[in-house]
């Protein structure tokens, strides 16, 4: 009779896969989801209270023509919906309009425990929509979006966002809508950390608003500009957004601040006492480049520094993070 005993090396890898501090993500195709929903909603399961991260991913072939839809999400929300530790989440190449009223109720009515909202590449009717789903979730401290698109500008002012949200991040989207609805706010929610992503002239005003308002709670700023040249982006901002009302801001990073893959006819330097003659409690400011060369001349030892006492200025080359935790990862396929 052949031994039927397992190499240790497998042993290793079943008792490492079983570990309860070990988070695995799932990845699930359409052919395939229904039978994993089944399994946790069996009154046995015990994955149930282990599903933290939970990513609902449409297709991005159909995202924002006539031929999306959500029927193949509609069936699952209901029990998705009911997961009792999801506490954050992406949603990605989706049309809200488009959406089965039951799929948007779902999304609205459940996930009452999210601390993080992430949606991506999605199409809204109005920005009233997204304002809704944000105020859904009273628990709400991280909220990311990018890539976002509406036509209409108007807003429910009643609509409230968590009191607890302490991290934004608005990337290639209007952020003047939503930074005007938080700005109706009485009181603002105490934002410590914002990430702008690109900055342009339109937004400007809606910026300075929001932030002189904000004030000393905003501790984090994050931006970048696409044109450095006069009378571009970076010279709009400085006129419109006077950083002086913020004064806990420690930490200033403006990324892509030189770029050598693009042209520009204006250098970057000039703008950096500017920024900073504004922010006098001001500790770190990071620059961060666009070019690897970037890395080579940090690298190298070459000295940068701020004539300011107590400052630093950071030339990363790359960044990444890398979080454990059980992800349930929803995909609009084919089957």
């Amino acid at each position: 009779m052949p031994n039927a005993t397992l190499p240790p090396e497998i042993f290793d890898i079943i008792i490492g896969h079983a570990q309860d501090d070990t988070g695995r993500p799932v990845s699930l195709q359409k052919r395939n989801v229904q039978r994993f929903v089944h399994l946790f909603t069996h009154p046995l399961s015990t994955i149930r209270p282990h599903i933290r991260c939970l990513e609902i991913l449409g297709s991005s072939s159909v995202r924002g023509s006539d031929s999306f839809d959500s029927d193949w999400l509609d069936p699952f929300i209901g029990a998705l919906a009911s997961l009792p530790s999801v506490n954050e989440m992406l949603l990605q190449n989706i049309v809200w309009g488009r959406m089965n009223p039951s799929t948007r109720s779902a999304l609205l009515v459940g996930f009452q425990a999210l601390a993080h909202l992430e949606v991506r590449a999605a199409q809204f009717d109005s920005v009233t929509h997204l304002v809704q789903l944000v105020s859904s979730k009273p628990l709400l401290q991280i909220l990311s979006v990018d890539d976002l698109g509406w036509e209409d500008a108007s807003f429910d002012p009643a609509q409230r966002v968590s009191g607890a949200l302490h991290s934004l991040r608005l990337s290639n989207c209007y952020k003047r809508d939503i930074l005007d609805w938080l700005a109706s706010h009485d009181p603002l929610p105490r934002i410590s950390h914002i990430q702008l992503g690109s900055v342009y002239p339109e937004d400007t005003h809606s910026i300075g608003r929001f932030l002189r308002r904000l004030g000393p709670h905003l501790s984090i700023l994050q931006l970048e500009f696409s044109s450095l040249d006069a009378g571009g982006d970076a010279e709009d901002f400085c006129a419109r957004v006077d950083l002086a009302h913020n004064s806990n801001l420690r930490t200033l990073i403006l990324d892509k601040f030189i770029n050598y893959s693009e042209y520009q006819f204006s250098s970057a330097v000039g703008w950096i006492p500017e920024l900073l003659s504004r922010t006098p409690n001001l500790r770190e400011a990071s620059f961060g480049g666009g070019d690897s060369r970037l890395a080579g001349a940090a690298s190298a030892g070459r000295p940068n520094r701020l004539a300011r006492p107590r400052q630093s200025v950071q030339l990363p080359s790359s960044a990444s993070a890398i979080a454990d935790t059980a992800v349930l990862d929803f995909r609009h396929g084919r089957a």
